[in-house]
């Protein structure tokens, strides 16, 4: 007879539908009444597990990104300019290069008066 206790069953349908809402491991762990501990080691040991947490993120995700691809698309600024950053790679960083023998107060003169 198998020493501990016998395991529980969760249902792969409201894995990957707690997931899809976006909620992390261990939120959904915690929704399923199981320790985070539980839900590691079912994804090692059932790969039917794992894909169902994978299946729910990924669903989530496409969930999110069609939404705010379409507020973008509906003249909301910010919601394109929040999709363009995080799916095409803009940034708002800003590059600053100088000549190789100017001195760095050279440098920062010549963009002052560019401005």
């Amino acid at each position: 007879m198998p020493a501990g206790r016998p395991e529980i069953q969760i249902d792969l349908d409201e894995v990957e539908s707690l997931a899809a809402r976006g909620l992390n491991e261990g939120q959904v762990a915690h929704a399923l009444g199981i320790s985070q501990e539980t839900l590691i080691q079912r994804k090692k040991k059932y790969s039917e597990f794992s894909e169902a947490l994978k299946r729910g993120q990924g669903k989530g995700i496409a969930k999110i990104a069609n939404a705010l691809f379409e507020q973008g698309m509906n003249g909301q600024t910010a919601a394109a300019i929040f999709y363009m950053k995080n799916r095409a790679g803009w940034t708002d960083k800003q590059e600053h290069t100088h000549e190789a023998g100017k001195s760095l107060v050279d440098a920062l003169k010549e963009a002052n008066s560019d401005r």
